[in-house]
């Protein structure tokens, strides 16, 4: 990876994955706001934290994906959300996976890029 994308990430509030990255997370709460892309449409921006280079950190998830609304719909405030990126452009995915359900095997819920604004 470069130096210069490194640096974008760390200092994004947005949580930014390269495909394949997968991330650990606090969920830490949820709020529905206008979509600056499309501002007669909403997307949820999600409260994320975690560790980076060795501190923790806040990013913002930002989505209008309802395979990521149903997800965090029924996920505890406070749990802890494994994120990964699978793919590029418009075949990425995202999948969201309860590490507190210790029998969960599967991913339990994706969003598609076209819904994911980075």
């Amino acid at each position: 990876m470069a130096e210069l994308n490194d640096w974008a990430k760390k200092n994004s509030k947005i949580l930014i994955l390269d495909n394949g990255e997968t991330v650990d997370a606090v969920y830490k709460g949820y709020k529905i706001m206008a979509n600056s892309y499309d501002p007669d449409k909403e997307l949820v921006v999600y409260k994320l934290e975690l560790t980076q280079e060795g501190e923790e950190v806040s990013k913002l998830l930002r989505t209008a994906s309802g395979k990521a609304a149903r997800f965090f719909d029924s996920f505890p405030v406070g749990g802890t959300v494994r994120i990964t990126r699978r793919g590029t452009g418009p075949e990425t995915r995202y999948e969201f996976v309860d590490l507190n359900d210790k029998t969960q095997q599967a991913q339990v819920g994706e969003a598609d890029e076209d819904d994911v604004q980075f």
